[in-house]
């Protein structure tokens, strides 16, 4: 699929010091408080995973299905480097397919100090960046509230991921597959162009470019929002913005996230939302559990 739109760029630096990580408390001991314990968190994964797949428009829950190409702004030349290559390492662990060197971009990170300034800048002078939103949903993305934004442009494949056209006099686009809709099967579905992040300087005071890679990586190759996530939530990156100066965060990725994204890039892409929900809270369960079985061992 071809980008439909490049980000209008700007550069600014910044990073210091990780603070000490956020742990998983260990399972109880008895086996009638495990299972009640294995109820909780089969509900905490299923919480978890629908605050990260919101409902799309249509069909299966969007995302890349090309090559994924970073490209970092605003910080200095070995801090971009190393943000843009901490996401490659993400997409390729999940299982993304992952461009080489000289690739045209399509995940796309800007660093700056003013977040809604820079979409309102964007939007007048390059808004093919925001395809088909409206002027007002460019506003409340700019608005939004939170020290950084991002979101995706998005397109129509079919079953096999081939681009679907627009026809003008129809108004809508044209599906030549042969494959035949169900009710658990999509013909098509929505599949990501590109990806933006906006992130204000300030909030990255005393993050790493792997942190900051990180919690790019999780806005970026998926379309979540962290003010979605149950104030219970697992440990996770997406926290790591806006958890208050001093408090622990994750110097890294956390299990719940790498196994939502394994979850989300190894599920059937054309099954409907509430099958890819439940394969990818089974893989998230799986995943979360073998990683406290074996930091336990290695206890």
């Amino acid at each position: 699929m071809r980008l439909t739109a490049r980000a209008t760029l700007v550069a600014i630096a910044l990073m210091l010091s990780a603070p000490a990580a956020a742990q998983d408390e260990p399972p109880p001991a008895s086996s009638e408080i495990v299972v009640t314990g294995a109820r909780e968190r089969e509900q905490q994964v299923r919480e978890f995973v629908t605050a990260l797949t919101p409902a799309p428009r249509t069909g299966s829950i969007p995302r890349f299905i090309d090559e994924v190409c970073p490209l970092v702004v605003g910080l200095v030349p070995a801090q971009r480097i190393a943000v843009a290559d901490r996401i490659r390492a993400v997409g390729g662990e999940v299982g993304m397919p992952v461009a080489g060197a000289n690739c045209a971009p399509n995940l796309f990170v800007v660093v700056t100090r003013d977040k809604r300034a820079f979409v309102e800048t964007l939007a007048r002078r390059r808004p093919e960046s925001f395809a088909m939103m409206t002027a007002l949903q460019i506003r409340r993305l700019a608005r939004s509230p939170g020290p950084a934004v991002a979101w995706q442009l998005e397109g129509m494949v079919d079953s096999d991921g081939i681009p679907l056209y627009w026809d003008s006099d129809l108004n809508a686009y044209r599906n030549q597959s042969f494959d035949a809709a169900s009710r658990i099967r999509a013909t098509s579905r929505l599949a990501f162009d590109a990806a933006i992040l906006v992130v204000e300087t300030e909030s990255l005071d005393g993050l790493t470019p792997i942190q900051l890679g990180d919690y790019a990586a999780m806005r970026l190759l998926a379309k979540v929002d962290p003010a979605r996530l149950p104030a219970s939530t697992p440990p996770t990156i997406l926290n790591v913005l806006t958890t208050p100066m001093g408090s622990p965060v994750p110097i890294t990725m956390t299990n719940w996230d790498l196994a939502f994204l394994r979850g989300l890039y190894g599920v059937a892409p054309n099954v409907y939302v509430s099958g890819q929900r439940s394969d990818i809270a089974r893989r998230v369960l799986r995943d979360v559990d073998s990683a406290a079985a074996q930091e336990l061992g290695e206890d």
